[in-house]
């Protein structure tokens, strides 16, 4: 009773893999080779076929093949009807921001000389920047900021930062070193140590390493002090090139992004 249970399922299981193959299946004015059914819905069928595969209306294969999926020409003319909905819904919203886009895009300012006081964080492909226009500030977001302006400001912080560190460091640093040299330089250079009812000098060896370690320090604080005037050099060497990189050409838009005007840099 079970082999013949078996074989029964078996049997069915191939009629209904033979039922989904086709040797040559006519759809509408053409035929396909090789060709399987999946994807059966109340409308429509992909066909895959020896040279690929294709959606088709069950309604365009023969009575039979729609026969046999149980075609119903009421359900198919619903699913038919919501499918182009759906497609015009879709072609309407493509439709809309085009138009939008384009609307944005025919719009802009008349282009205006600026400089660039400062370049900040980027906002996703804009900069937030302080534009200058006619003696006239503006915060912004600014598109299209060329890459040689960028690295400009970007280097133009980072001296700005340094030459304020060190300034502070050396004065900081000279004023501490001073200090500690005379606080040393007042103790006694010797010591005396008590050994029973001997006494003998020797030499105060903390205040010797102390004035060795201020001497360290004070060819330390040299250094910051080389390195501070190459960066000050540097940035009067920034500030007498800062038109030629802080200078462009801008265009305002009519859009905005997290409360700020962008602008366009660049005709």
């Amino acid at each position: 009773m079970k082999l013949l249970l078996l074989a029964l399922l078996l049997t069915a299981a191939t009629s209904q893999a033979a039922t989904n193959f086709f040797a040559r299946l006519p759809v509408g004015d053409r035929a396909y080779t090789n060709a399987r059914i999946e994807n059966v819905t109340a409308a429509y069928a992909v066909v895959h076929h020896e040279n690929g595969g294709a959606q088709v209306l069950l309604s365009d294969l023969p009575p039979a093949v729609r026969k046999q999926f149980n075609y119903d020409p009421e359900k198919a003319k619903k699913e038919v009807a919501a499918q182009a909905n759906r497609q015009k819904l879709r072609a309407e919203a493509w439709q809309e921001r085009l138009e939008d886009y384009q609307r944005q895009e025919a719009w802009r300012g008349e282009p205006a000389d600026a400089l660039v006081i400062s370049v900040g964080r980027q906002l996703h492909t804009w900069t937030e920047s302080v534009i200058s226009i006619s003696n006239r500030m503006y915060k912004v977001l600014l598109a299209n900021v060329p890459g040689h302006m960028k690295d400009y400001f970007a280097r133009k912080a980072f001296v700005d930062t340094e030459v304020a560190r060190l300034q502070s460091f050396t004065l900081n640093e000279s004023d501490r070193l001073d200090r500690e040299e005379d606080y040393w330089r007042s103790r006694n250079p010797y010591t005396y140590h008590q050994w029973g009812d001997r006494v003998f000098w020797d030499h105060n060896y903390r205040r010797e390493n102390a004035l060795n370690r201020i001497r360290r320090e004070r060819v330390a604080l040299e250094d910051s002090r080389n390195r501070l005037a190459d960066l000050r050099a540097e940035a009067q060497s920034l500030a007498d090139t800062y038109e030629s990189y802080a200078s462009c050409i801008v265009r305002q838009t009519v859009k905005t992004y997290a409360g700020l005007q962008i602008w366009e840099c660049g005709t």
